[in-house]
């Protein structure tokens, strides 16, 4: 490779003899230099190339002597040390001190010249041959020596088959070099006659020499001028980049700053560059480890990068993104370091807003479902005591059975919206366990199938005979699915048919939901599982929904490693869900248990806290038909003299209060002895994982989130007697 000063005065060459050329001289000797130069840049990689063969055949043959030292004084010895001459060759083995290339990449570098005659192909074949036949007897001799057969290495040796193949190569290396020095000589001595050539040429143009010298030293002017310009416009360039830009020697000792950074530091630009970084670098907090993280760099030569804070003029600290890079020079040493300091304050605070904005986006959306559930927890309770009511006028009976409807739907859909959080934060966890496939389904047919039979829809359900178990998550696997189902229903015109069908495919299980509803667009398709995306004309026949149950469903069902899909030949033609699951083996044994605490029996007494009169007045209501004594407080501290005055069996907390949170007063009740038979039962609108750990610390047995239903009291209270329900007239 030509260096730089070699590649500068070829370029002088070629602009001098460009001005030389006259008329018909300048054009023969043109010429001729032309032929001259081609031949002396061909004689020239020759000799380039003859020399390199012959560096990394020397090389060849240092190397392999050495080996054999290594391995004569290993089998003396014993010692692994004396080995390093051999692994260096080899390429294996720890290597300490030796930096020479194996013989492997020696000879794949010398193949890598391609060879002048087909001779010295063979030559270069044979030495191949034979280095990699010693390096085999040498493991040989070497691996017996390791294992304790020290007689049969020495006999090894004796038998003079290293030493016949070790004369054979340098036999081989010699006529190799022979050859190499012999195109060497050939490739010079072409040389030698292209320079006489040029001197020739040169000669005819002399005459000319005295004409062109003006024109050459005004090019020359003119080329220092154009490097001193582009000198001055680096430094301006280097000045105005955004960033911070400095070097250092190859000892690490600062060199140079840009302007930015004494615009930014207020420093001296006379005053020591290296106390200059460290003025900037002085954070307590970032000073010691960015000192050993730069010195690490410069002492390594490894790249450098590292975020931390900098000094500015007016004394405050902004965040950077600084980087250093080893500039190496042609034998890879380091020259000079070069590094940057790139300003990412901003970005970092705007990152921490975005982070507080979405907590707070969370804790809004969190609170809002409270604030929500709260006055629906009345409603419910409301009626519920309609629906217990035998005497309730049989007209009103459909406007009342609507306002359940509606009800479970804005329930459904704070529900929603808290899902979207949780998952977009990270924060939903899954309850993973071995699952029975038909259990998901038939959870979530127990609350699709009023919605179905409600529409006038066929239901069709095909299940396969044998057990199908995924690892999952009951609770949400059947959300997923009464949705896909729920999504069928509504979007079919009333008398439609609505089928599910499960079975294996290979390692999965395979769900899918099908309809004969309205369709959905070709177009829509690739974007239905967008968040609030709907279709045009699923809004056109809009039954509720905000669009966000089908992206839930797709991030559950990914949250479990599988997949959900949607199919559709077009409007008008239904549409097919497909929900993929990998499958677990199946052992015969039970399905999941629900983790709950158990139900209670002959429970007569009551405690009801709430701030929210009518949610207790509602409750409490319910509870009394059944033959309970009820108990309403509206404080915590009033809940708690209640307590202490009532014993009651069962206490119905709710969480927030104006004057102590509800676990706080579960504190409290647990504290006191007399209560130890006391069960407390958190009834509140806040339902996320904290909430209920929450509770499990603070002492209750079990969550409800409002609005409560009476399914979800029975469950608690399985001696609950109730007036037969009235849902239909």
């Amino acid at each position: 490779m030509l260096s730089t000063e070699q590649t500068l005065a070829r370029r002088r060459w070629s602009l001098a003899s460009a001005y030389a050329i006259t008329v018909v001289v300048i054009i023969a000797s043109g010429v001729i230099a032309l032929l001259n130069a081609r031949t002396q840049e061909q004689t020239a990689h020759a000799v380039m190339r003859a020399n390199q063969v012959l560096a990394r055949l020397t090389e060849i043959e240092t190397s392999m002597a050495d080996a054999e030292t290594a391995e004569r004084g290993y089998l003396l010895t014993g010692d692994d040390s004396f080995l390093e001459p051999y692994h260096a060759a080899t390429g294996s083995g720890p290597v300490a001190y030796i930096r020479r290339p194996s013989i492997d990449k020696l000879l794949a570098d010398t193949h890598a010249l391609p060879p002048a005659t087909p001779a010295e192909a063979e030559m270069l074949q044979r030495v191949e041959t034979l280095a990699h036949a010693k390096l085999d007897d040498m493991a040989a001799t070497i691996e017996l020596r390791r294992f304790g057969h020290l007689d049969e290495a020495v006999s090894t040796m004796r038998e003079d088959r290293g030493k016949r193949i070790m004369d054979a190569l340098r036999i081989a290396l010699t006529n190799l070099r022979a050859e190499e020095r012999r195109q060497l000589n050939a490739s010079e001595q072409k040389h030698q006659k292209a320079a006489r050539q040029a001197l020739w040429s040169n000669t005819l143009a002399c005459c000319l020499a005295l004409i062109t010298l003006a024109v050459l030293f005004a090019t020359s002017r003119r080329a220092q001028n154009a490097l001193v310009r582009q000198h001055e416009a680096f430094e301006m360039l280097a000045d105005n980049i955004s960033q911070h830009a400095w070097t250092l020697s190859p000892e690490g000792k600062f060199q140079w700053f840009n302007r930015r950074w004494y615009q930014y530091t207020g420093l001296d630009r006379a005053s020591d560059l290296g106390e200059q970084w460290r003025t900037a670098n002085s954070h307590p907090s970032h000073h010691e480890r960015v000192e050993a993280g730069l010195r690490h760099a410069v002492e390594t030569g490894s790249p450098w990068e590292d975020i931390f804070p900098l000094r500015a003029a007016d004394g405050s600290f902004q965040w950077f993104l600084v980087r250093a890079l080893p500039i190496l020079d042609a034998e890879g040493k380091v020259r000079h370091w070069f590094g940057t300091d790139t300003n990412i304050d901003k970005r970092l605070r705007l990152e921490q807003e975005l982070k507080e904005g979405n907590r707070r986006k969370d804790e809004f959306i969190a609170t809002l479902a409270h604030e929500l559930r709260n006055p629906l927890a009345p409603i419910q309770a409301g009626l519920e005591l309609m629906k217990l009511n035998p005497a309730f006028p049989p007209p009103l009976v459909r406007t009342r059975d609507i306002m359940s409807r509606q009800l479970a739907h804005l329930v459904r859909l704070i529900d929603d919206l808290l899902d979207v959080s949780r998952i977009s934060s990270g924060k939903l966890d899954l309850q993973l366990a071995a699952v029975p496939l038909r259990d998901v389904i038939e959870s979530a047919l127990e609350t699709s199938r009023p919605h179905i039979e409600a529409s006038g829809h066929r239901l069709d359900v095909s299940l396969p005979a044998e057990p199908l178990l995924v690892n999952g998550d009951l609770v949400r696997l059947a959300q997923v699915v009464g949705n896909l189902l729920n999504n069928g229903a509504k979007y079919t015109p009333d008398g439609g048919a609505v089928g599910i069908s499960a079975q294996r495919e290979d390692k999965e299980a395979v769900i899918r939901v099908s309809d004969n509803g309205i369709g959905i667009d070709r177009e829509m398709l690739p974007h239905i599982f967008d968040l609030f995306s709907q279709a045009p004309t699923a809004r056109d026949r809009r039954k509720g929904g905000i669009g966000v149950g089908l992206s839930i469903a797709r991030q559950l069902v990914q949250m479990h490693g599988g997949s959900l899909s949607a199919e559709s030949p077009g409007i008008g033609y239904g549409s097919t869900f497909t929900i993929r699951l990998p499958l677990v083996d199946w052992d015969g044994g039970a399905g999941p248990q629900e983790d709950m605490a158990t139900p209670l029996a002959d429970v007569k007494r009551v405690l009801i806290l709430d701030d929210n009169e009518d949610a207790a007045l509602t409750l409490g209501t319910l509870l009394e038909m059944a033959g309970h004594t009820v108990a309403l407080a509206h404080t915590g501290r009033e809940a708690i003299e209640l307590a202490t005055r009532m014993s009651p069996d069962i206490a119905f907390l709710d969480i927030g209060l104006p004057d102590m949170s509800g676990y706080d007063v579960a504190r409290a009740l647990r504290a006191n002895p007399a209560l130890d038979n006391l069960r407390l039962v958190a009834l509140t609108g806040w339902g996320a994982p904290r909430d209920r750990e929450q509770g499990r610390e603070a002492g209750f047995e079990h969550h409800l989130t409002k609005p409560v239903t009476l399914g979800a009291i029975g469950a608690i209270l399985p001696d609950l007697a109730l007036p037969e329900r009235q849902d239909r007239v």
